[in-house]
């Protein structure tokens, strides 16, 4: 049925656009959507040479032609009324179970929660004695997300600039937002991030004395681990010192076995030039 319909389809393009040599391109799009509310969509289109050309309404199982050249076609697929009903049945049946089962197989991984990295930085802006502020987020899943300028704590910068949600080689997602503000701005400003991975939502501060920023300062379990980590290998080293001090000593006594007291002043000069050694 399927190869009958695009049959039909090219044969009406082809008469009505009066072509009937050279290369042409059919693009065809279905499917269906499953939403958070439990409600399904379906969809059916083809293009021609790139521009729409026609679309199924499953709701009066009916055809759409946007351009004339599409009517003949649309003149045809209407009357053909039980493949429309075929195609209503697979596009709120057939295509909704199988989504369901793709859901429930990769579960796993649409619905893992992975928590966003965030940096700051700054650049000098376009204007003079402006500067650039630029808030990077990146690595998080799913993707949605809500990525904020603030200013003085509760002014929302709304003029931000992104391009928008963009895909990372490994499935996970990166979203960038820039502000500009003058060099003399002596306000707060801070990136407030909030994702599904985070509670609460994530608020990191410009700092311009700063470089570059992390999420956020080593909290204090951590200095008091690190603290801990430095000590112990103080104590190591301390310890192989004195170690090697002991060692050191004992080695060096062992050397003076057999070894005759020193002459005294008087019987030096007697045995300066004895240099035959001791009878045992």
């Amino acid at each position: 049925m399927i190869k009958k319909l695009l049959l039909v389809f090219l044969l009406g393009v082809l008469y009505s656009a009066g072509v009937f040599a050279g290369i042409h391109t059919v693009q065809r799009m279905y499917g269906c959507e499953l939403q958070e509310d439990g409600t399904t969509k379906g969809f059916f289109q083809d293009a021609y040479d790139g521009q729409d050309f026609i679309s199924f309404d499953k709701e009066t199982q009916t055809w759409t032609a946007p351009v004339q050249q599409a009517v003949i076609t649309k003149q045809k697929w209407d009357a053909e009324r039980a493949m429309n009903q075929q195609w209503k049945g697979y596009l709120e049946g057939i295509c909704i179970e199988w989504l369901k089962k793709y859901l429930r197989y990769g579960k796993e991984t649409l619905e893992r929660k992975v928590r966003p990295q965030v940096k700051l930085s700054d650049r000098p802006g376009s204007e003079k004695n402006s500067i650039v502020l630029t808030c990077m987020v990146t690595g998080f899943h799913p993707r949605a997300i809500d990525v904020t300028w603030i200013r003085d704590g509760e002014t929302r910068m709304d003029n931000a600039h992104t391009d928008g949600i963009l895909p990372n080689e490994d499935g996970t997602y990166q979203i960038k937002k820039t502000i500009e503000i003058g060099s003399d701005d002596k306000r707060s400003y801070a990136c407030e991030v909030d994702h599904g991975s985070l509670n609460p939502k994530l608020n990191v501060v410009w700092d311009p004395e700063e470089q570059t920023y992390s999420e956020a300062p080593p909290s204090g379990s951590n200095m008091v681990i690190i603290i801990a980590v430095v000590i112990v290998v103080l104590v190591l080293v301390a310890a192989a010192i004195v170690g090697f001090v002991m060692w050191k000593s004992e080695q060096g006594g062992s050397w003076k076995v057999g070894y005759s007291q020193a002459q005294t002043k008087e019987s030096s000069s007697d045995t300066s030039s004895d240099t035959t050694p001791p009878k045992v």
